[in-house]
C-alpha cells in the first residue's frame, strides 16, 4: 500500500480521542517504533459532548469526518485539501508498519514486524 502513494508531505496527523483504547494503541506504537513527531503527530480531539473538535485548533486543521482514529497524509504539493485518509486503527498500524519495514520516507527501519 505504501509504495503506491506519491511522496507525501509531513507530518502525518493522527486524529484521536486520547482516552479511547484503539487510538491509544497508535500512540504506543509510535513510541515503541520511535517514530518522531516530525513524521507523525498525534492530534487530540475533544469529547463529542464537548464539541468533538481538535483540542489545539490554532495549530491543526479541523478533524476529518468519520470515526476516530484517522490518519491524515498531506500531499507534498502543499495544496489545501489535497489529503489522503486512512481510517481504523488496524489499517493505520499496518500502513505505518509497512513504512517502517521498508524504511520509506525517513521512517525508522525496524527489524521487528507487527504483523
Amino acid at each position: 500500500m505504501a509504495s503506491t502513494l506519491p511522496d507525501p508531505g509531513f507530518p502525518f496527523l493522527v486524529y484521536t480521542y486520547p482516552w479511547m483504547p484503539y487510538p491509544r494503541l497508535i500512540g504506543i506504537y509510535l513510541r515503541e517504533k520511535r517514530i518522531p513527531t516530525s513524521l507523525v503527530k498525534v492530534v487530540p480531539v475533544s469529547d463529542p459532548q464537548d464539541g468533538n473538535a481538535v483540542v489545539d485548533s490554532k495549530n491543526y486543521p479541523p478533524r476529518p469526518a468519520g470515526s476516530l482514529p484517522i490518519l491524515a497524509i498531506p500531499s507534498s504539493s502543499g495544496l489545501e485539501g489535497d489529503v489522503a485518509y486512512i481510517r481504523q486503527s488496524s489499517a493505520i498500524l499496518n500502513f505505518l508498519d509497512e513504512l517502517c519495514d521498508e524504511g520509506k520516507w525517513g521512517f525508522p527501519k525496524s527489524p521487528h514486524r507487527m504483523r
